[in-house]
């Protein structure tokens, strides 16, 4: 996951956006719940910093956070 430069890798986008979704759609038959966006980017952020451990840099999860109601 380490960017030599400040742009961030393709699957490190992709990565937590499949992870937040997952969370958010667990029950497809009910409509999203806008309370649980902060605990799904929090879920995506810490699957993402525990596949690469101590080794990841913090520009790698940093930029994911989350603004808002």
């Amino acid at each position: 996951f380490h960017c030599s430069d400040r742009s961030m890798l393709d699957n490190v986008g992709t990565d937590i956006a499949k992870t937040l979704y997952q969370h958010l759609y667990k029950d497809p038959s009910k409509p999203l719940d806008p309370d649980l966006v902060a605990i799904a980017l929090d879920e995506a952020v810490e699957k993402l910093r525990a596949s690469d451990g101590e080794d990841m840099l913090p520009s790698t999860w940093a930029p994911f956070i989350h603004i808002g109601i």
